[in-house]
């Protein structure tokens, strides 16, 4: 029995994992095949410990490394914290981290991992939380999307949106009327998008809201935007009115 105790102690001392090294390699590589099955190895919990601690060079590889692996749901809110302090290239990288977590909690995941409820909902408050938190506008909109994905755990109050809609940020603005057009009833904030100071908010707000009908005011607005930028994107919106009027804008528009 002793004999059998130390082959068993000798074969897993014999196993090593894969170093931190390895994955800034995988990663500067942009090996995305190596970098997963690295970052497999390593697991959550020594990422999340690098990416909190580690050299500036491996906490970036393990962040990028992290969304890649099972077991994360219980760190979200820790990528959050980071996604709020550092420098701007620490914490695009921990808010993209945290957004591309986000997108793959989904139910059926939960489920085979066996987390509690409690688990994504706690993540999904800190997101929220984190979204109210940050200045920086490429890290609020990672949040913001990453705050929707995990809407099937904990759906993002509407009032949220909404602010975000309004934001003194164009970037953030034109990420939540994305999200807004998804939902009929805000299609409101998006129609009102259409007049936004910033015009590629306002193209976004167009090409989204002429994916339902228009009435002859909101119509008015879009040939007027299009009139006014002279952006191609905008041709799908004029070409579904099907008025000889817009069919000639269109033909203007192609020809920039």
């Amino acid at each position: 029995m002793l004999a059998l105790v130390a082959l068993v102690a000798l074969d897993l001392a014999s196993v090593r994992l894969p170093s931190i090294a390895a994955l800034e390699q995988a990663v500067s590589k942009g090996d995305s095949v190596e970098t997963e099955r690295v970052a497999r190895r390593l697991g959550a919990a020594r990422l999340m410990r690098t990416a909190e601690s580690g050299t500036a060079r491996a906490r970036l590889a393990a962040l990028e490394a992290l969304p890649l692996v099972d077991d994360l749901a219980p760190s979200l809110p820790r990528l959050v914290t980071l996604a709020l302090r550092g420098d701007d290239k620490l914490v695009d990288a921990a808010a993209r981290a945290t957004r591309r977590a986000a997108e793959r909690l989904t139910r059926e995941r939960g489920v085979d991992e066996e987390w509690p409820p409690d688990v994504p909902r706690a993540a999904a408050q800190s997101i929220v939380n984190g979204l109210a938190q940050s200045t920086r506008a490429s890290v609020r909109v990672e949040l913001l999307r990453a705050a929707m994905a995990l809407g099937t755990w904990a759906p993002l109050d509407d009032q949220v949106l909404v602010a975000c809609a309004r934001d003194a940020s164009p970037l953030l603005r034109a990420a939540a009327i994305e999200t807004c057009a998804a939902q009929p009833s805000l299609r409101a904030i998006v129609l009102a998008a259409i007049d936004d100071p910033d015009k590629q908010v306002a193209i976004t707000a167009a090409v989204l809201a002429c994916r339902a009908p228009l009435d002859d005011t909101a119509r008015a607005r879009v040939r007027e935007l299009a009139t006014a930028t002279r952006d191609p994107a905008l041709g799908s919106c004029l070409t579904s009115f099907a008025t000889p009027e817009d069919r000639k804008l269109v033909k203007a528009l192609r020809k920039k």
